[in-house]
C-alpha cells in the first residue's frame, strides 16, 4: 500500500504540482479536520462546517460578492478609548451597519483562524483572540502566518458564545460575512464594531478594502510584493508545464467523496492557479465547490491531471485514501505526482496565497 505524507514546510504545492515533482516527502501537517471546507461558522446547526463528526456540509454557498460596497466617512472622530492608543476613528459604514472603527485598536477579535487572522496579522493589529472550529489544537493556526499565539485566546467559532466574546473585551472584531448573516452581526456589534470579511472571492480586494478603512494601505506594500514575485517567478520557471492540466480535490472521508470547484471558485488554491495561467482538468474546470460532491468511484474522470492537488486534514485519512485501488490507480499517483495541503490554505489570505506558490513542502506517494 503507499503512503501519502504531508507536511508545510520549504517547496512549492502549486509548483511542485505544475513542475510533476517526483518523491520528495516531508513531516508534519494540518489539522486533523476531515470534513469539507464550507467554512467553520454558526451554519454548523446546519451541518456546514468542517468538524470530522458531522454529517456532509450543505451546498448552500456563502456570498459570492466581496464586502465591497462599504464607504468611509471623509473625517475621523475622537475615540473615548485607553490613552494609551492614538485617540482616533473612522466612521465606516458597510452592508452590516455604521461603526465607529478605532483605527488604533487594542484587542481585536480574528473570528476565524484563515482570513480573518490573516488580514489581523498582516495590518499589524494586536490580536486577542482567534475563533478557530473546535477552538483548540495546536494546529489552529497554518505555520506560515507570522504570529506568536502567547497569550492569545482560542475560542470556538462553531458556534457563537456571545458572553465568552463579551469577556474577552475585543475593541474591534473581524469576521467573515458567513458569521454576520443570520442576525450575528447585531449581537457581536452590541460587543464591539465589525468589520466584515469576504466569505469568498477576491482575497486581494478584500485585504485591500480593510487596509483602507483601517488607514493601514502602506502596511500591504512587502506582503503583497512577496506574493506577486513568487507569481511571476513561478510563471516564468513552469512556463512549459503549466499548460499541464492538474486536479485538485478535496477528500472527505466519511463517504469517499471529493469536493472541487474550477479557478475562479471557492478554493484559494485553485484560484491561485488560476493567476498562474495554470488550468484545471475539464472534468473539474466548469465545477462548483458547493456542487454535490462527486464519489471516489468517478476518479476515472481525472485521469488526465499531469498531477493532483490533495486536500485532506489528516494522515489517517491520507492512509485511507491511499489504500483505495481505484486511487492507486490514478497516472498522477502512480507517477508519484500528487501533492498534500489542508484546509488552512483554501480561504486565507496573501500568506495562503503565497504558500500555495512557494512556501509548502511537496508530498508525495511512493
Amino acid at each position: 500500500m503507499t503512503t501519502i505524507r504531508s507536511s508545510i514546510g520549504t517547496e512549492a504545492v502549486l509548483a511542485v504540482a505544475f513542475a510533476l515533482a517526483v518523491a520528495a516527502c516531508g513531516s508534519g501537517g494540518g489539522s486533523d479536520s476531515a470534513a469539507p471546507d464550507r467554512g467553520p461558522t454558526t451554519e454548523s446547526t446546519a451541518a456546514a462546517s468542517e468538524s470530522p463528526t458531522t454529517g456532509p456540509p450543505t451546498t448552500e454557498s456563502p456570498s459570492t460578492e466581496p464586502a465591497n460596497t462599504a464607504s468611509e466617512s471623509a473625517t475621523s472622530t475622537p475615540a473615548a478609548t485607553d490613552p494609551e492608543s492614538v485617540a482616533t476613528t473612522a466612521t465606516i459604514t458597510h452592508e452590516y451597519g455604521t461603526f465607529e472603527i478605532p483605527l488604533h485598536p487594542l484587542r481585536v477579535l480574528a473570528l476565524e483562524n484563515r482570513r480573518d487572522l490573516e488580514t489581523a496579522v498582516v495590518l499589524e493589529l494586536p490580536v486577542a483572540a482567534i475563533g478557530a472550529f473546535g477552538g483548540d489544537g495546536e494546529d489552529v493556526v497554518a505555520p506560515f502566518v507570522p504570529i506568536d499565539l502567547d497569550g492569545i485566546e482560542i475560542i470556538d467559532n462553531a458556534e457563537l458564545n456571545l458572553e465568552r466574546i463579551a469577556a474577552l473585551a475585543p475593541d474591534l472584531i473581524l469576521a467573515r460575512e458567513i458569521y454576520l448573516n443570520d442576525g450575528e452581526a447585531e449581537q457581536l456589534g452590541q460587543i464591539a464594531p465589525i468589520l466584515p470579511i469576504a466569505g469568498d472571492g477576491s482575497w486581494r480586494d478584500d485585504l485591500e478594502q480593510l487596509a483602507g478603512w483601517l488607514e493601514r494601505s502602506d502596511l500591504l506594500d512587502d506582503a503583497l510584493e512577496d506574493y506577486d514575485t513568487a507569481l511571476d517567478d513561478v510563471r516564468t520557471r513552469h512556463a512549459d508545464r503549466l499548460s499541464t492540466p492538474i486536479a485538485i480535490v478535496e477528500y472527505y472521508p466519511a463517504d469517499d467523496t471529493f469536493y472541487a470547484g474550477g479557478v475562479d471558485d471557492f478554493q484559494l488554491q485553485a484560484n491561485t492557479l488560476g493567476e498562474l495561467g495554470g488550468t484545471l482538468v475539464p472534468f473539474l474546470a466548469d465545477r462548483s465547490y458547493f456542487d454535490e460532491p462527486f464519489s471516489i468511484e468517478n476518479l476515472g474522470e481525472i485521469a488526465d491531471a499531469g498531477a493532483i492537488l490533495l486536500v485532506s486534514n489528516s494522515q489517517e485519512d491520507r492512509d485511507l485514501l491511499a489504500a483505495n485501488p481505484i486511487w492507486q490507480q490514478l497516472p498522477a499517483v502512480v507517477a508519484g505526482s500528487v501533492v498534500v495541503t489542508d484546509t488552512r490554505t483554501n480561504q486565507g489570505s496573501v500568506y495562503a496565497a503565497t504558500e500555495s506558490i512557494h512556501s509548502s513542502t511537496s508530498s508525495t506517494t511512493r
